[in-house]
């Protein structure tokens, strides 16, 4: 796992992560999940401008690793690449990026869907969203 700034990820680097795994390029399917930060918030009708999140680095690189262990096996996927942001985040930025391999597009696909659904509720993450008239909010539960 590498931690970079702003950046936590199973591994940095999908593609050349898949060029390394020749196993993976003879996958029958891969799906891919991107999410960004967009300007509505669930808990405010303000217009978000940026969010900011906050980790404890073992803690979170370690929940990320389990469960791309417990989501791989689970759907039988080849592989499952997991990548997450943190720190200052700007509308449109990528928030997270999931990849998983499979011999069928449903187990990629609800193998993505799983971890994303995983992470979402579940993974330590703080969140504080920062509106355009100055004021800001912790996130108090994941959405």
């Amino acid at each position: 796992m590498l931690l970079t700034k702003n950046i936590i990820s199973i591994e940095s680097d999908l593609l050349k992560y898949e060029k390394s795994k020749p196993h993976l390029l003879n996958s029958g399917a891969k799906s891919f999940f991107v999410g960004s930060l967009k300007e509505k918030s669930y808990f405010s009708d303000k217009k978000l401008i940026k969010m900011h999140l906050d980790i404890y680095p073992n803690m979170t690189e370690l929940y990320l690793k389990k469960i791309k262990g417990i989501y791989k096996n689970k759907f039988e996927l080849n592989d499952l690449f997991i990548l997450h942001r943190y720190g200052d985040v700007k509308l449109g930025d990528i928030l997270v990026l999931i990849c998983a391999w499979s011999d069928t597009r449903k187990k990629a696909i609800n193998g993505v869907e799983a971890a994303l659904e995983d992470i979402k509720y579940n993974a330590p993450f703080w969140k504080k969203e920062y509106f355009e008239d100055g004021s800001c909010l912790w996130v108090e539960k994941n959405t």
